[in-house]
């Protein structure tokens, strides 16, 4: 009798220590020596009732990698966003996992865990700005008023990813015209646009040289990567490029 006592009170014994653990685990990660700006407030945890262990494995003692990076549980965003890459046309880096390519997060909730310069529909262009979607992106597809190849939007040579975005005032966000999630649409084209509390129609149509759309921004437009060299580079096909 006394043994069959002392078994019991072992494994609850055990069962309290694994529970505990945890707890601990959970609850101690953010300290006044360990990670800091926790404790402060100046940075948020995502989602808000989620601890530390939710997300992240490994031991207190080892919880980066050899890259000096926090360990993260795989499929630790889609447990909960399920439908993130739910889209005829996904965007790849949904398709990898790759959440953190573009969302922090520990970051503003308020922002949707993403960098402020992604969220605003107009912004000061520079060499520096989307410095996330250029991690994987070719800058150049915006780099140059004129181009043959760096990028498919353009009307003969006329760069228009380079019209709308490289502006010094008021240049185009990325995520006005593409979806960063993913599309209904070839090339991550969203329909209708979101735009403060207006849904912005784009109506877009893809042909076999480009495309067309008739969005609430400007008049119907097209425009055709084919270039004709008895006419020349520059010669803008009609209702192409222009101003916006």
């Amino acid at each position: 009798m006394f043994r069959l006592i002392l078994n019991r009170f072992w494994w609850l014994l055990v069962g309290f220590v694994l529970v505990a653990g945890q707890s601990l685990a959970g609850e101690t990660c953010a300290t006044d020596q360990c990670h800091p700006d926790f404790t402060s407030g100046e940075i948020t945890v995502h989602p808000e009732e989620a601890v530390c262990v939710d997300c992240h494995q490994g031991d207190l003692k080892e919880h980066v990698d050899d890259n000096g990076l926090m360990r993260v549980k795989e499929q630790t965003c889609t447990d909960c966003h399920e439908d993130a890459a739910d889209y005829p046309f996904p965007h790849q880096p949904v398709m990898d996992g790759n959440c953190r390519g573009c969302h922090d997060p520990h970051g503003n909730l308020e922002q949707q865990l993403l960098n402020p310069e992604l969220i605003k529909p107009y912004i000061d262009y520079d060499k520096n700005t989307y410095g996330q979607c250029f991690s994987c992106h070719d800058r150049d597809l915006l780099m140059f008023a004129t181009t043959a190849f760096d990028t498919g939007f353009r009307d003969k040579d006329r760069n228009l990813h380079f019209l709308h975005v490289k502006k010094e005032k008021r240049g185009r966000n990325c995520l006005l015209c593409h979806g960063a999630h993913g599309s209904s649409r070839p090339k991550l084209i969203i329909e209708p646009v979101p735009f403060g509390a207006w849904s912005m129609p784009m109506n877009f149509t893809r042909t076999a040289n480009g495309g067309s759309c008739a969005p609430g921004c400007h008049r119907p437009r097209d425009y055709d990567r084919t270039i004709d060299p008895a006419v020349g580079n520059n010669e803008v096909s009609e209702g192409g490029g222009g101003k916006e």
